[in-house]
């Protein structure tokens, strides 16, 4: 018996893998180019959220007291860009989108960061509670850069304000992304 060469067994595959039958409940077809949530993307949201809330030790950025305002305000601005564009994705994949433009994925976005002053608070007492009942750690700055559970907890709380504001998938996905 002859061996199907290998463009022939590719093509066999590819087609086997393309027969609809074998993809059926598998299968997402994007609705008007929209693309499904991106977690890489998702995983940036939570990177620039964390150098928001926690200046200088996250990013790149070599951040001082007379330039914080300006690091800031360029964070806040990629995020409500990456942000809107996700919400816009989760609501499309969610099926939600009859009657909803847009501008909805917009203002979520923007009270989401609205609230991100309250969200460093929080997180704020997280950290302090961590170096509390860690005799272990030498300092709060430890907690915050260092201990992956405390950036589980950013993960959860992040997901949370975003699930309050009823924005569909986002939320569970950075969720998952903590583990």
């Amino acid at each position: 018996m002859e061996t199907p060469s290998a463009e022939s067994l590719l093509s066999q595959t590819v087609s086997r893998l393309a027969d609809e039958s074998s993809y059926q409940q598998l299968f997402h077809s994007c609705r008007d180019e929209e693309a499904l949530p991106s977690a890489r993307v998702l995983q940036q949201i939570v990177d620039v959220c964390r150098a928001i809330l926690f200046p200088g030790y996250y990013g790149n950025e070599r951040i001082n007291r007379q330039t914080i305002k300006y690091h800031i305000g360029v964070m806040v601005e990629t995020l409500h860009k990456l942000l809107t564009k996700e919400i816009q994705a989760g609501i499309c994949f969610s099926n939600q989108r009859r009657g909803i433009g847009p501008d909805v994925a917009v203002s979520l976005s923007e009270q989401f960061i609205s609230h991100l002053p309250e969200l460093r608070e929080l997180l704020a007492t997280d950290a302090e509670a961590t170096y509390n009942g860690d005799p272990a750690a030498q300092n709060i700055g430890e907690v915050i850069f260092c201990y992956p559970g405390f950036r589980a907890i950013c993960n959860y709380r992040i997901a949370h304000q975003l699930y309050l504001l009823k924005v569909p998938y986002i939320p569970r996905i950075i969720t998952e992304q903590a583990h």
